[in-house]
């Protein structure tokens, strides 16, 4: 079965034109391929497709809840403060995590606005987006 993160391998930094994405960029691929609208449930198999042995929960908590940022409060969410633990050299840090989804209901996910500007960010669009 085609898949949209067949060709691309795993890399913390993506760059599309060499075929290389991150968790975050891949799973929004995913909810953009679903048509801007998705559970858990199917953007965690798609993931899991492409790198198996991986459960990608964290991409789907709050950053209240101890998650990564990427959940926004609704279409127009941009940013959320995410807390950084700090080491014996570091007392931890706090920082502006991009909000590329929002939960709608119980497992069930949107792209956001600021979702959709990073796709524009690389070269895509919506599906239904000329």
């Amino acid at each position: 079965m085609e898949h949209v993160l067949n060709d691309l391998t795993h890399s913390t930094v993506t760059n599309l034109p060499a075929g290389r994405i991150n968790n975050a960029d891949a799973c929004l691929l995913l909810l953009r391929e679903l048509g801007g609208s998705a559970t858990t449930g199917q953007l965690r198999a798609g993931l899991r497709a492409w790198r198996p042995n991986l459960e990608f929960t964290y991409l789907f908590n709050t950053s209240d809840t101890g998650g990564y940022g990427f959940v926004g409060g609704d279409f127009l969410s941009t940013h959320n403060e995410v807390y950084h633990q700090g080491s014996d050299f570091d007392n931890g840090h706090t920082s502006r995590r991009r909000t590329y989804w929002y939960r709608f209901g119980r497992g069930k996910y949107n792209i956001t606005a600021e979702g959709i500007r990073r796709l524009r960010e690389l070269g895509l669009n919506l599906p239904t987006e000329k």
